[in-house]
């Protein structure tokens, strides 16, 4: 499993125990949105999906992110379609 986590200070935010437990996977992209700004969120994802060589992909964000990782997943070419999970947001 490669993790990618975009979030905002992520010790303070998110404690230092779940924090360590990301921190110290040794798949994983850690992106601070408060030091390093507003990231290429799908892209960072892709190219961690690529290099891992991904099987699937599972989406926990907000709806806007959600579609649009989704949708980048479903219109890769053939043969590199990703199956993708996330929340639905129909309720």
């Amino acid at each position: 499993m490669h993790v990618v986590w975009i979030a905002r200070d992520h010790k303070y935010v998110y404690g230092d125990e779940i924090a360590g437990l990301v921190f110290n996977h040794p798949w994983r992209t850690i992106f601070d949105t408060g030091t390093d700004g507003k990231p290429d969120a799908v892209g960072l994802a892709l190219k961690a999906f690529d290099e891992f060589d991904a099987d699937a992909c599972f989406i926990v964000s907000n709806p806007f992110l959600t579609y649009a990782l989704g949708r980048a997943c479903k219109d890769r070419p053939a043969g590199h379609r990703l199956p993708c999970y996330g929340a639905t947001w129909d309720s």
